[in-house]
């Protein structure tokens, strides 16, 4: 910006005071073309709820415009002026809260006290204000369609789903219209999740349009929810999944520890990868013990480190699912016991399955090893407990990480696993598989625990009439006139996405990692849980491949006592 600018001198931060401070920024009034005039205050976090909170991304143009701060310039982003213009009054003064304008970026101890109060700050806002940007061309009919939708689910005091017959009405081109603004990059970002969840006065903007984020929200979930032709329309997956992970929180919120937090958001993205955690945290009912971690002077290995850690020598060993296959990941310098949070997509978690699977025995509490893990001095070898009890011995053809028909997925690749575990298994499954099974006695079980597996066993509401065989047979037979067989697809795929099949040396077979390979060790960890695949990396120390699902050891694997040796991971 040329003229009265080119006096000013660079806008230099205060320090903070010591203590519970906030800083926000006071836009002054002005009109449209008036060039945007601000100043900064501290003041004691919680003192002041009268400030609008700010949530967008920063995006990718780098293009920078010169604003007045305390009479001083103080470079912004273009998008980030068009919002101070957009949010600005004619007459009055606005309070409001910028990351980008009130913490000094250039500060790395200001940046990690003031992240560590993120939390408060959208929680104690007047109203949080979510930025997608300027208008364009499908905005006014994106809008519409909102406010549409929205009277659709709620044409009664209780809430209903969206029906082919209701929305039959609705153009392609206004769902385009609308897919455009529900895949803003704003709905796959780390640091939103915790904006919109922490305040319910929150509103969404786009230029001059806007509307309440609950209304969005139940029209995300209500669209995606809808058992009709929608899905060949618009692609929401992204926003999707926000919508999803925001109606969680809020129906239990405070109740989820960081790591499941981590869980549920590996498809978010963030610029800096220690801001996969540090955006979680303000979220976890954990947070206290893994505030004082948040520290923009360290990386993401230290700070992934130092998280598992913080689990694992307090006896959780649900973490060490989460460390499934590194061949994925982005740190290699990373102890395979590390989960690295930055690396997506891969595998889903096993632990939603295993909680499943250990409720179906009655509430009882998680069992604590009997010894705790403990780490070597340099911080690169995590000792723990286990029992070696298997080898795998053979592995299936990887199923393809591109695009493949469901008649190729069962012909070249199901088959051909099913066929793998027939050639080294026999005719009979262990006995451990079908241990808590219903066996039909005209079905082969290894048919029917392999047809099982490829789902982790997991009830489909519709399938409960007949057994898992026959609805894979219909699956091969490309029997796709049924809904039940679309059910069965989508959740195998799910299940087996990124993981190999695999048989062992006992006469087991599984899901396991997508690089295991034969000779590769099966162990039952004291406190874990799930089988856990490990390799041999030299004398007495071992890589973590990572998590197994197989059937039969589920549930605590072989009768008896175990018998516990100190493994040591690397």
């Amino acid at each position: 910006m040329k003229g009265r600018f080119d006096i000013f001198k660079k806008y230099k931060y205060s320090p903070m005071p010591s203590g519970n401070h906030i800083r926000y920024f006071d836009l002054l009034p002005g009109s449209w073309e008036d060039p945007i005039r601000g100043q900064l205050s501290v003041r004691l976090d919680g003192e002041d709820k009268s400030y609008e909170a700010i949530s967008y991304t920063w995006g990718s143009d780098l293009t920078y415009t010169v604003i007045d701060c305390d009479g001083n310039g103080l470079d912004v982003r273009a998008n980030l002026a068009i919002l101070l213009r957009r949010l600005r009054s004619p007459s009055d003064t606005k309070r409001l809260w910028v990351d980008a304008l009130c913490i000094d970026q250039s500060d790395e101890d200001e940046q990690s006290e003031q992240v560590r109060r993120m939390d408060s700050v959208y929680r104690n806002a007047g109203r949080v204000v979510i930025w997608l940007g300027e208008e364009n061309e499908t905005t006014a009919e994106a809008f519409n369609l909102l406010e549409e939708l929205r009277g659709l689910i709620y044409i009664s005091p209780k809430e209903q789903p969206l029906s082919a017959a209701s929305t039959s009405s609705i153009s392609r081109h206004r769902w385009h219209a609308l897919e455009r603004l529900l895949n803003n990059s704003w709905f796959s970002r780390t640091w939103v999740l915790q904006e919109a969840t922490l305040n319910t006065r929150t509103w969404i903007h786009q230029g001059g349009y806007s509307v309440e984020w609950a209304t969005v929200r139940s029209v995300i979930m209500g669209v995606c929810a809808a058992r009709i032709n929608i899905s060949s329309h618009v692609d929401l997956t992204a926003s999707h999944y926000m919508a999803h992970f925001c109606a969680s929180i809020l129906s239990d919120p405070l109740s989820w520890p960081l790591l499941e937090l981590l869980e549920h958001t590996e498809w978010t993205s963030s610029s800096k990868d220690i801001d996969k955690v540090f955006a979680l945290i303000g979220l976890a009912n954990d947070q206290q013990t893994f505030k004082p971690l948040i520290n923009y002077a360290h990386d993401a290995p230290l700070l992934y480190s130092q998280v598992a850690l913080k689990y694992l020598l307090n006896g959780d060993m649900k973490i060490l699912n989460s460390a499934s296959d590194h061949s994925f990941s982005r740190y290699r310098q990373l102890p395979t016991w590390v989960p690295d949070w930055s690396t997506w997509p891969r595998a889903s978690s096993l632990g939603p399955q295993i909680s499943r699977l250990r409720a179906l025995d009655g509430p009882h509490p998680y069992k604590k090893p009997t010894k705790f893990p403990t780490v070597s001095p340099h911080g690169s070898q995590l000792t723990v407990s286990g029992q070696f009890t298997d080898r795998v011995v053979a592995i299936g053809r990887h199923l393809p990480l591109a695009r493949c028909s469901y008649r190729g997925i069962a012909f070249i690749f199901l088959e051909s696993w099913r066929r793998l575990a027939h050639r080294n298994l026999g005719a009979r499954a262990h006995p451990l598989m079908t241990k808590d099974m219903d066996v039909d006695p005209h079905v082969d079980p290894l048919d029917d625990v392999f047809a099982r597996l490829l789902t982790l066993e997991c009830p489909l509401e519709h399938l409960r009439s007949e057994s898992y065989l026959r609805t894979y047979l219909r699956f091969l037979g490309q029997a796709f006139e049924h809904e039940d067989v679309f059910k069965y697809c989508d959740r195998m795929l799910t299940s087996c996405r990124k993981r190999t099949f695999f048989v062992t040396e006992q006469g087991f077979m599984g899901l396991g990692p997508y690089f295991l390979q034969p000779g590769d060790r099966i162990v039952q960890l004291d406190g874990g849980w799930t089988p856990m695949a490990v390799r041999r990396k030299r004398a007495g120390c071992f890589e973590l491949v990572g998590e197994a699902y197989v059937p039969g050891l589920m549930r605590g694997g072989w009768e008896g006592d175990a018998v516990y040796e100190d493994i040591c991971l690397v």
